[in-house]
């Protein structure tokens, strides 16, 4: 017999899961020529970010309102 312990564990699972596989199928960032955090032109195409401040500071704070 399960208790709400129980069933609260099966949700948190549950979403946990979801959450996952909902990171697996997104496509995430695509180069597009700019850093994605400062929008510096970058002189190569294939990168994300112009500095690895750019990428932690795009990774706490998430994309600029700007």
């Amino acid at each position: 017999m399960s208790d709400v312990a129980d069933k609260a564990n099966d949700l948190a699972e549950f979403y946990l899961n979801n959450t996952l596989q909902n990171m697996q199928d997104s496509p995430g960032l695509a180069p597009r020529g700019t850093c994605h955090n400062c929008r510096e032109p970058l002189r190569d195409d294939q990168r994300l970010f112009c500095d690895k401040d750019c990428a932690d500071d795009y990774e706490r704070f998430g994309a600029p309102t700007v």
